[in-house]
């Protein structure tokens, strides 16, 4: 799936191609998705986009008529066709955007659990999918209080927090477990058990490992690319997820994977000691 850093990247790749240009047509190409593509995205019709942010793993496109509230789901893509290309659509081509200068922004999604919403303008920040999301992690609201009074009360597995979009956002399954690998805790330490020096370190690794996953343009395992094409580096990075057997890279210790709440997780038995 598509985390922070793939999305900041997608976001920041269709960013020089879309800003101040105006939409001359919205495509519904195949509206099947986890939510029926909203027919009133053809109100953005010469409309100028003013405005491409994220949150979480969402991209809004803010235009003077209207946004489009963008997820990517578990395998979704975006494509730049740039207007002297002529790329052919492709099967599980699900929406398109073509501005006036004829470059055309195209969402490709085999699983079908993306979404392309219409929301006013005046209704984003406060949209229901939106407005119950934690603070973004590589902001300085995400720090080591906010961590700490998540965790000091908390029975839950720390991996499980680092999962929950209302406490931590855009980290996943990949980056959970990089994250952790980094800060030496196990997955399945119970959360109100972390001293404020864990925390500490957790809350550095988190920003870490985010940010030098965004400045690698993502990872890609499976369906991952971005807008223009290109694979996310971070994958040749990665210290424990998906290196069961391996031997850990600070000790040499047999790299061990368990079901933590139906998703797998990788840890070293020394490094990160229950």
């Amino acid at each position: 799936m598509p985390e922070l850093p793939e999305v900041e990247t997608a976001k920041r790749a269709i960013v020089p191609y879309l800003l101040n240009n105006t939409i001359q047509d919205i495509n519904i190409l195949f509206p099947k998705l986890r939510l029926p593509i909203d027919t009133k995205l053809k109100e953005l019709e010469g409309s100028e986009i003013t405005f491409i942010s994220r949150r979480a793993k969402y991209i809004i496109i803010t235009t003077q008529k209207g946004s489009i509230l963008l997820h990517l789901g578990m395998s979704g893509s975006l494509l730049i066709c740039k207007k002297n290309q002529n790329i052919p659509l492709k099967k599980h081509d699900h929406f398109e955007i073509v501005l006036n200068n004829k470059t055309r922004l195209r969402l490709n999604d085999p699983r079908r659990f993306g979404l392309v919403l219409y929301v006013k303008n005046k209704d984003i920040q406060n949209h229901k999918l939106l407005k119950n999301l934690a603070p973004e992690p590589l902001t300085d609201s995400f720090n080591d209080n906010y961590l700490q009074n998540i965790c000091q009360k908390s029975e839950a597995k720390i991996k499980n927090i680092l999962m929950n979009n209302k406490l931590v956002v855009g980290v996943g399954n990949i980056y959970a477990n990089e994250v952790l690998f980094e800060s030496k805790i196990h997955p399945e330490t119970i959360t109100k058990n972390l001293n404020k020096k864990q925390i500490k370190q957790l809350t550095k690794s988190i920003k870490t490992t985010l940010k030098q996953a965004i400045k690698a343009g993502g990872t890609t395992l499976k369906d991952f690319t971005n807008p223009e094409g290109g694979a996310g580096y971070f994958s040749i990075q990665l210290k424990i997820y998906g290196k069961t057997d391996e031997p850990c890279s600070i000790c040499s210790t047999k790299i061990k994977k368990i079901i933590t709440t139906q998703r797998a997780s990788f840890y070293c038995s020394n490094c990160q000691k229950k």
